[in-house]
């Protein structure tokens, strides 16, 4: 299903591939980011290191006294304008750029997006928030799939996070000149399915607009389609709505399979539905039933293969919400 001119393009901190950028001149490589070279075009940025920090430096961290503060541990120099300018500067930078994804070093003071420690003045830690560099790319990228590594060792998040990296690939792809109708609507249809597994209310609002191009400037309705798109695929799928398109599935060939494949299909989505059984299992079953019956429908639909299958991500069982 996966068959872009390119490979997405994510941006990511540099320690976590080996670089010795750490304020102690070490690296924080990560073996599953490192992996995703195979897969993705791999980027780096050291936002400390590229505002002029130096390698080795002193440690830095937020400060809450009133506003946030980066401060120097050992000086207790105050770093906030140096970092605050940088982020505007590189983000702006960023933003000119084809770019599907970020993945954040976590707790770093300046790409931290949700485990950086807050200190009181008094040395003591009080809440986790983003670093300062974090902070403004979620606030300039709010479309793309921003995660930090640590994160990614969550089957579900990984899961969601590489989903969304692909989804966006597509939509860069599809938008990349001025799209016909026609190809609008051949995209939508192979993302249906995709779209009605994270959220209905994205489903049906895409689907009204697909239907009525007309009612949209071109610029408009790119910025319409990609922003709802990514925010429905943002949306944390349930156990209950996999089950229910892979039931709508079925559908298309439940006429024509025979009763012992009836059965059969029947019992796994039941053991997948009481989590005995992983995601990819019930998936297979059904992408079985569908090549028997060629069913070119859904042999199209990205929500079989929304990323290489190499990847192997679907292998776990999801809550049953």
């Amino acid at each position: 299903m996966i068959a872009l001119s390119e490979k997405p393009r994510v941006i990511v901190s540099a320690c976590l591939l080996g670089n010795l950028v750490r304020f102690n001149g070490q690296h924080s490589r990560d073996r599953f980011v490192d992996s995703l070279s195979e897969f993705f075009q791999l980027d780096t940025t050291c936002p400390e290191v590229e505002a002029g920090m130096g390698i080795p430096r002193e440690p830095i961290r937020i400060v809450q006294d009133g506003t946030a503060k980066l401060i120097g541990v050992q000086t207790s120099k105050d770093y906030t304008d140096l970092l605050e300018d940088f982020s505007s500067r590189k983000i702006s930078d960023l933003r000119c750029q084809a770019i599907d994804g970020f993945i954040m070093k976590q707790k770093s003071p300046s790409c931290g997006l949700f485990s950086v420690k807050n200190y009181l003045p008094n040395g003591h830690p009080q809440g986790r928030r983003a670093g300062i560099f974090g902070e403004q790319l979620m606030a300039g990228f709010q479309n793309q799939p921003i995660e930090e590594e640590g994160r990614l060792n969550d089957p579900l998040l990984r899961e969601s996070f590489l989903m969304r990296v692909y989804a966006h690939h597509r939509l860069r792809n599809l938008f990349r000149g001025e799209p016909s109708p026609g190809e609008i609507v051949d995209f939508h249809s192979k993302e249906k399915l995709l779209l009605l597994a994270h959220c209905q209310k994205t489903y049906r609002h895409l689907g009204r607009m697909v239907s009525n191009p007309k009612a949209y400037e071109a610029a408009e309705f790119k910025e319409e389609y990609v922003r709802c798109f990514m925010e429905g695929l943002r949306s944390k799928y349930s156990h209950r709505s996999y089950i229910n398109v892979i039931q709508h599935c079925f559908g298309y060939v439940k006429a024509d399979v025979t009763p012992d494949t009836k059965r059969h299909f029947m019992k796994v989505l039941n053991e997948y539905s009481q989590q005995i059984i992983p995601l990819s299992s019930i998936l297979g079953v059904m992408e079985s039933l569908i090549e028997q019956y060629q069913v070119e429908y859904l042999k199209q639909q990205t929500f079989f293969s929304p990323y290489p299958r190499e990847l192997k991500l679907r292998n776990f069982t999801m809550g049953a919400t």
